[in-house]
């Protein structure tokens, strides 16, 4: 779970990206996921093949308007120190 203090970073670390629109409804009120999500990563030539543990972690925007739920990489941001021991 992540603290008020975390979450208003990622507020502000959303504000840096113009408030973009819900890519679903076009709405623009949206709040943080309240946790850290991994989308696991394949290679092109091992697609089908066992996963290897690579994973990308996200935050999730979620659209107060319709849910739709928009995850953005935690790196570009600048968060990945939301993650105890990440680099």
């Amino acid at each position: 779970m992540l603290t008020e203090s975390e979450k208003q970073r990622v507020l502000l670390a959303f504000d840096k990206l113009n408030n973009a629109p819900c890519l679903s409804c076009g709405g623009l009120a949206y709040e943080v996921a309240d946790g850290i999500g991994v989308i696991p990563l394949r290679s092109a030539s091992n697609y089908h093949g066992p996963y290897s543990g690579v994973s990308m972690p996200v935050i999730f925007r979620v659209c107060n308007g319709c849910g739709h739920a928009t995850p953005y990489a935690l790196r570009p941001l600048g968060l990945m120190d939301l993650i105890p021991g990440a680099t």
